[in-house]
């Protein structure tokens, strides 16, 4: 059921404010100028349900607007090892696999690969990780627009229609902190950190 934002407002016994300040937020799910009520409550209850369960069944749509409502909102990573986690989760999503290797110079070197295709997708240098987990972020909202912009509905198969959560939220989460970050360049570039 698609209404506007004023009906939509009367639905759920709120002001028109409240309902602009959820689209603002990314808390409803829009379609065209109007609100999908359906999409957003399974959004919703999935959102909240998210705690404690193993796996979400969202659509593509729910998928794009589960990513983009969650960027950024769980903490980074605090350290390299935690940001390869978070990676590994990440990346079993896409059913690709991980290997950590060093070229030439030592530097380490991300490569994700998927063997019955011979797909492979190698990431260097100092935002290695984070280019990764971009890379699998990119590749999840591309599918998912793809099935929509084909026309085949906003299921891309029964299979993908349940989608880890922990995967999920390794996907939404910053690979490092800003102080992370700053203290690893600085090693990087052989700097003293006084």
């Amino acid at each position: 059921m698609l209404l506007t934002k004023t009906a939509y407002a009367r639905h759920c016994g709120v002001s028109r404010q409240t309902v602009y300040d959820w689209v603002a937020k990314g808390e409803v799910v829009m379609s065209g100028n109007k609100i999908d009520v359906e999409a957003t409550e399974q959004m919703q209850h999935g959102n909240e349900d998210s705690e404690g369960k193993d796996y979400l069944v969202l659509s593509a749509s729910q998928v794009i607007e589960w990513i983009h409502t969650s960027q950024d909102k769980f903490p980074a990573a605090q350290s390299q090892e935690e940001a390869k986690q978070l990676l590994e989760a990440a990346a079993q999503l896409i059913t690709y696999d991980i290997e950590y290797l060093s070229d030439e110079d030592g530097e380490e070197v991300v490569r994700l690969y998927h063997e019955p295709d011979d797909c492979e997708h190698y990431f260097h240098g100092f935002h290695q990780l984070g280019n990764a987990t971009a890379f699998i972020q990119d590749f999840i909202l591309a599918d998912c627009l793809r099935m929509k912009l084909r026309g085949k509905g906003d299921h891309i198969d029964p299979e993908w229609d349940r989608w880890s959560v922990k995967g999920l939220k390794a996907l939404c989460t910053p690979t490092e902190t800003d102080e992370a970050r700053l203290k690893r360049s600085r090693e990087h570039m052989g700097e003293d950190e006084s």
